[in-house]
């Protein structure tokens, strides 16, 4: 016998659930990428004692230490996928979206309010968010007009920013030659496991890579091949900047 544990009492028990139902009060006040910044703590401080965290696995279930590893492993993997939560509700409302601030909401045709919500509806019955658009029109040839123009810069930048890290990058160049879990960008990039875990995160949170399971295992894969190629010729342009290579179209 390696310890007792004590049963806990009736006064203990409604104890436990107050503070419980006190503690959900204030998570469902967060928006989703504070709650993600938890997620990704919560990740580090299990990499950081993933030891003896096996050991006590191995401990009380008798598994084998290397066992234990396995399970801690896979235990991360649903971490890692809990924390792209705010890429995974793009498309769909959101009335949390900011830590002190509503979407402001405009309407056309139809003025019925959401009972939920409390917000007035768009003439189909969905929310129509006036604020933080994406242009639709980025692939569209003809002229943009400066709202439209100014964002699609803005988000280039912040994409080019991502980018601008090594391990981050590749990442991206091992995700443009096909899908792969952690394990696996791990062993291309050469980075430490928690570091290549933070980056999958921001990646994925950015809209830049997106993830499928498989089995017990998180896959990840490039959204398209417009960053595939954006990498690749970033890199045929670091080759000609060390190589000294002539220009050419």
């Amino acid at each position: 016998m390696q310890a007792r544990v004590p049963p806990a009492d009736r006064a203990e028990a409604e104890a436990a659930i107050s503070d419980a139902v006190e503690a959900q009060r204030e998570w469902g006040e967060w928006n989703p990428q504070r709650r993600a910044r938890v997620l990704l703590r919560f990740l580090q401080l299990v990499e950081k004692e993933k030891d003896s965290l096996a050991r006590l696995l191995s401990s009380e279930h008798g598994k084998t230490v290397a066992d234990a590893h396995g399970d801690l492993a896979r235990g991360l993997d649903g971490v890692e996928f809990a924390a792209g939560v705010p890429h995974l509700l793009k498309g769909e409302f959101n009335d949390n979206a900011g830590a002190h601030q509503r979407p402001q909401v405009g309407v056309r045709v139809v003025r019925a309010a959401d009972p939920q919500l409390g917000h007035p509806l768009g003439e189909l019955g969905h929310p129509r968010p006036t604020m933080c658009r994406m242009g639709a029109s980025t692939h569209q040839a003809g002229a943009h007009g400066s709202q439209e123009q100014a964002e699609r810069l803005a988000t280039a930048v912040s994409v080019l920013a991502l980018l601008a890290d090594g391990t981050r990058l590749a990442l991206l160049e091992r995700l443009g030659r096909g899908e792969a879990d952690v394990s696996t960008l791990t062993e291309a990039c050469g980075a430490a496991r928690p570091s290549v875990s933070q980056h999958l995160a921001k990646l994925r949170l950015a809209g830049l890579v997106s993830t499928r399971k498989d089995g017990r295992r998180v896959v990840y894969r490039l959204r398209h091949g417009h960053l595939r190629r954006l990498v690749e010729e970033a890199l045929n342009v670091a080759d000609h900047q060390i190589g000294a290579l002539p220009p050419h179209d």
